[in-house]
Parts: structure tokens; C-alpha cells; sequence
């Protein structure tokens, strides 16, 4: 939710708990919900984005309402998922 300081904060703590699973193929995606709404409300989309940098994870924008980037969301992370065998 881009709107919520708070909701940015508990992503940060399950990004960090992810984190911890040491798993080398794990692809985590940081998605600023609401994009539809004005600017200006919640958290500054460039801490998301420098968080989102820092971490080496995906950040996608997007509204759920509007679909807007929805379907980037899922590519991102498509791509980045490993090829090859399942285990």
C-alpha cells in the first residue's frame, strides 16, 4: 500500500525475514499498491525504489484497482526466476 508508512515498514521486515532462508533462487518483488491515487500521500516512491535497489529487488508501481501494471508485476518476476530442472 504506497499510501502507508506502516505497510512499507512491514515489508521491510519480511523482506529481511525472507532474507534469512539463505535460498541463492529467491525472487522478491516490492509492489507500491494504489498507484491510481495522488502523490503525495504515504511514503516517497524513491525510498521504495532506493530500498528496492539496495535489497536487489523488483519495484513495480502499480493499482490493483485500475490493473495498472499488474501484469508487469508477474513478468518481472518470470523473468527472474531460474531455468532449468525442478529439484
Amino acid at each position: 500500500d504506497s499510501t502507508s508508512e506502516n505497510s512499507f515498514a512491514r515489508a521491510q521486515d519480511w523482506v529481511s525475514q525472507l532474507n534469512l532462508s539463505n535460498n541463492p533462487d529467491i525472487v522478491i518483488a516490492l509492489v507500491a499498491n494504489k498507484a491510481d491515487l495522488p502523490a503525495g500521500e504515504g511514503p516517497d516512491p524513491k525510498q521504495a525504489r532506493a530500498y528496492a535497489a539496495k535489497e536487489s529487488l523488483i519495484f513495480v508501481e502499480a493499482s490493483a484497482k485500475t490493473g495498472l501494471n499488474v501484469s508487469l508485476i508477474f513478468e518481472q518476476v518470470a523473468k527472474k526466476l531460474p531455468r532449468g530442472a525442478p529439484p
